[in-house]
């Protein structure tokens, strides 16, 4: 009878230290997924600050590239408008306006944080659906821009304008 009892104690005994370790496994993992949670939450925000830095300075040197163009077409408008009758008119005056039609206008998007989050996948802590579609969008526009960009340097550089570059 004693062994009765002693074989039940044990039996009891193993059965809530089992316990015990399940559910400490459990609560282990419990903890570890909320421990994975609270770092995700923080390479999130990490995340969306350097997207917002980038954009910008991304939209900065846009307007500084539009500036720039809007400085050049007000160049080339005088240099168009210009009457070579006038002797007021230098040839200097005419050779700086009718330049700001050759110039290039630079512009490159400051995009280090986008492109390092999608090669490496953290993308995805960006839970909006929108600004994902919005992400898409403004890549086909760039898409678009660097398309034209080269075709422009192209017709520039090597092209019917290369001849009026030239001579002008």
């Amino acid at each position: 009878m004693k062994a009765l009892i002693s074989n039940h104690i044990s039996t009891r005994r193993v059965l809530a230290e089992g316990s015990i370790i399940v559910v400490s496994i459990l609560v282990a993992f419990a903890i570890d997924a909320w421990w994975d949670g609270v770092q995700d939450k923080r390479q999130q925000v990490e995340l969306i600050k350097a997207l917002k830095q980038d954009f910008e300075t991304t939209k900065e040197g846009l307007e500084s590239s539009i500036e720039y163009a809007d400085l050049l077409i007000a160049r080339t408008e005088k240099f168009l408008k210009a009457d070579v009758r006038d002797e007021g008119t230098s040839i200097e005056s005419l050779r700086y306006n009718g330049a700001g039609a050759f110039f290039k206008i630079n512009f490159e998007p400051t995009l280090s944080a986008y492109e390092s989050a999608v090669s490496t996948g953290k993308i995805g802590l960006i839970d909006s659906p929108k600004l994902l579609q919005l992400f898409t969008e403004f890549n086909e526009q760039r898409d678009s821009y660097e398309l034209h960009d080269h075709i422009t340097a192209d017709i520039h550089f090597l092209g019917p304008v290369w001849e009026l570059r030239r001579e002008f």
